[in-house]
């Protein structure tokens, strides 16, 4: 575990049977790691924590909404945080489905200590992961953003391999008001070449699904990135 998610790591442990939630917060507060219970799920969806990062240690077997709805319903409203599922029936159809629905793993009850933290080790990796590729996408999207409606039409040109005299011609602008303007986007978006620019634009659409997805088309994926930002008169 990186040194970041160790100081800031938070276990969310969603559970009805207080037995277990009070040894957890003993064995938590021994090792030195934040722990936040919830004695059911809709107590866990009322408060809605969003600290990250964090993993959530989640109870098949809730009165009222399950653990896997709970998952579920997450995953509905867009929060990725990685779930260890737990339950006292933990046979193999079982971890199948919460596989199958999202879950990073599946531990029997009661807990083995040492399975429980190697699962939240690899949760708080992923999440250190997820840090890292949000920086990244937040970096990416301030580029895009940066680019005016004249770039960004020349730029989808440039990806769809037109040549700089035939985008002029297109656009009805000068050469030389094309060349600037793909000067203008190698250097906002920090790329060298060609090459460069259509990777950049693929990582950003690739990251742009997981941080700022829409109902059914996340950031109007399938279309070019100029899609993406208010039609305006090319200057």
């Amino acid at each position: 575990m990186t040194e970041v998610v160790t100081e800031n790591f938070v276990t969310y442990l969603v559970d009805d049977d207080e037995a277990i939630r009070s040894s957890l917060e003993s064995l938590f507060e021994v090792r030195g790691q934040i722990l936040r219970t919830f004695e059911s799920a809709e107590a866990f969806l009322a408060s809605m924590p969003c600290q990250r990062p964090a993993c959530l240690l989640l109870d098949e077997h809730l009165p009222g909404m399950s653990g896997q709805k709970l998952l579920s319903r997450l995953q509905e409203r867009g929060l990725d945080v990685p779930v260890v599922l737990i339950s006292a029936f933990a046979d193999r159809s079982l971890a199948v489905s919460a596989l199958r629905t999202g879950a990073l793993t599946v531990l029997g009850k009661p807990i083995d200590a040492v399975e429980l933290f190697e699962a939240i080790d690899e949760a708080a990796a992923m999440e250190c992961l997820r840090l890292k590729d949000r920086q990244e996408f937040d970096l990416y999207d301030a580029m895009f953003a940066s680019l005016n409606p004249g770039e960004l039409e020349v730029m989808k040109r440039i990806v769809a391999g037109e040549q700089n005299k035939a985008i002029a011609y297109d656009l009805t602008v000068s050469l030389r008001t094309v060349e600037l303007r793909r000067h203008n986007i190698f250097r906002k978006l920090g790329v060298d070449g060609v090459a460069d620019l259509v990777k950049r634009k693929i990582r950003y659409l690739e990251l742009g699904r997981r941080f700022a997805p829409r109902s059914t088309d996340p950031l109007g994926l399938h279309d070019d990135v100029a899609s993406m930002v208010p039609k305006a008169k090319i200057a």
